[in-house]
């Protein structure tokens, strides 16, 4: 049986037993007739509702009784609606201690002469001892409608299922807020108008801003308009397309930090796009390794150009001083009965001079094999400089006295003490002394001189040669422009031992450099470590 069914059945039930005989013609009797059909359907129609209705009076002194209550108010509570028929409205008894202050709240509200209904939600406590939440609405409600006088009509809600719902979603909610508040990756949300819905803590600190702050923000509020445009577009083709789109974006935090991007569509029960969830992933350190995986690239590229260039010169300069040795050394074992003894000697002279230029350039080299493979670490020790550069200039007594050119000490003291490694330092006053005398003119002064600060001492070798142009000195360290140059005495050369210099003078905290003029000669500088 239907509702409607029920309620048609009451309503003929109360109107049989109406007395409708008694009241034809008499106009106060039809009224008291009116309110009792009225009173009859009304309670039918609550006896079949799963929610429980009751009613009050209002007597002479303002206070409200219940006289009546609906049947499902056994099945709500437990309890025999009879034991609260007839006591003043309420069932404190009934209500748990922690919705007391919300049932009193609803109690205080009854008797407020400008309210003409109100509702309030607290737990009850069955009779089998259960706790169930339950939501009363009030309304006040003149004779008419019940045929009493003042009146009022509650409404009880089970409403436990819902709060327990409710508790669930908060609770789902709370739990989705603690994950997406604490997530290590940066979040945002977009809505249709490209303004952030929701962002947590770790994206929020890209923008140097409280979370809070940034909500409602439009894209344009928040990056350059290029950027913006750009983020702007893919949002379009995502609430349009329902695509996911990948997309690298740098963020300045004030350091550059690069992310990739993942915007994905949020869809609603009715599969519309409602929302766009933004993923950000730190790629900085990919990004990074990228670069220098490049840069190693692009370096090793051009080690290998330098190295075959290196080799290529080596192999020639090489190639000359062999040619003259086995040039000269042929002629004296096919002449050696009519060469005279001042010709054997200037021979032998020659092939001398040519075993200490091979003997030279490969010893460079070997020294130039062990720097780029790190075989070679600066070990400091203290030594006097004058002792080491009186040696120095010893070995090269021969190679001046040929070319007349005079090699004077005239550092500024004898008594001169250093802090470095002293294998390094004599190659390097080797390799800039030989290079002064191949490109001196005959009768000219290489001068060595010296100067401290206190911490540093700086050596200068000065010669009166061809010196070098300005192009030629800016490139003179680099390992890409190696250059062979004779000298004035057709001397041949590589720029491998310059090379050398620097690194060596480097790797004992020192510096290096160059002055030169072309045609009026050339100043070499550097510094090593003064031995406190």
């Amino acid at each position: 049986m239907t509702f409607n069914d029920n309620l048609q059945s009451a309503f003929a039930a109360s109107f049989a037993n109406s007395g409708a005989e008694k009241v034809v013609g008499n106009e106060y009797n039809f009224e008291e007739y009116s309110a009792r059909i009225k009173e009859n359907i009304f309670r039918a129609a609550a006896e079949i509702l799963s929610d429980f209705i009751y009613t009050a009076i209002l007597d002479s002194e303002g206070n409200y009784f219940i006289n009546w209550i609906s049947p499902s108010f056994e099945k709500v509570t437990g309890y025999d609606p009879i034991q609260f028929i007839g006591l003043r409205i309420g069932w404190m008894d009934l209500v748990e201690d922690e919705s007391r202050n919300e049932y009193l709240l609803l109690l205080k509200n009854l008797k407020s002469a400008s309210l003409q209904s109100c509702s309030g939600e607290y737990q009850i406590i069955t009779k089998n001892g259960d706790s169930l939440w339950v939501r009363d609405s009030i309304r006040s409600c003149s004779k008419s409608v019940l045929g009493h006088g003042d009146c009022l009509i509650g409404v009880v809600q089970d409403i436990q299922n819902e709060k327990l719902i409710e508790a669930a979603y908060k609770h789902s909610e709370v739990k989705f807020r603690q994950l997406f508040e604490n997530a290590q990756l940066p979040i945002i949300y977009y809505s249709e108008e490209k303004r952030i819905l929701f962002i947590n803590r770790i994206a929020a600190s890209n923008f140097k801003e409280n979370p809070i702050n940034l909500i409602g923000k439009s894209l344009y509020d928040l990056y350059p308009a290029e950027k913006a445009k750009r983020i702007d577009d893919i949002l379009d083709n995502v609430f349009l397309n329902g695509h996911i789109i990948q997309s690298e974006e740098i963020i300045h935090t004030p350091e550059e930090l690069w992310f990739n991007s993942s915007y994905q569509p949020v869809y609603d029960a009715e599969n519309n796009v409602i929302a766009v969830q933004k993923i950000l992933i730190d790629i900085t350190r990919r990004k990074q390794f990228e670069e220098k995986i490049k840069e190693y690239n692009s370096d090793l590229v051009k080690t290998n150009q330098n190295k075959d260039k290196l080799f290529s010169i080596i192999a020639h300069d090489l190639k000359s001083p062999f040619i003259s040795l086995l040039g000269f050394s042929e002629y004296m074992v096919n002449e050696f009965e009519s060469i005279t003894k001042e010709d054997m000697l200037d021979y032998a002279k020659s092939i001398n001079s040519s075993a200490k230029n091979i003997f030279s350039l490969l010893e460079n080299l070997l020294q130039w094999s062990r720097l780029k493979t790190g075989k070679i670490d600066a070990r400091p020790q203290k030594f006097n400089f004058n002792d080491l550069l009186e040696e120095v200039l010893a070995l090269f007594l021969g190679t001046s006295d040929n070319k007349k050119i005079r090699l004077i000490n005239n550092l500024h003291s004898s008594d001169i003490w250093v802090f470095a490694d002293k294998m390094m330092v004599e190659s390097v006053l080797r390799n800039l002394i030989s290079n002064a005398i191949k490109f001196s003119h005959k009768l000219s002064d290489i001068v060595i001189s010296s100067k401290t600060d206190g911490r540093f001492i700086e050596i200068s070798i000065r010669d009166r040669g061809v010196g070098m142009s300005a192009e030629h000195v800016t490139n003179l360290f680099a390992e890409e422009t190696y250059e062979s140059r004779r000298g004035t005495a057709n001397e041949k050369g590589t720029g491998l031992g310059l090379m050398l210099c620097k690194e060596f003078i480097e790797k004992n905290n020192g510096q290096i450099s160059v002055k030169s003029v072309e045609g009026e000669g050339t100043e070499f500088f550097f510094t090593v470590p003064f031995a406190q």
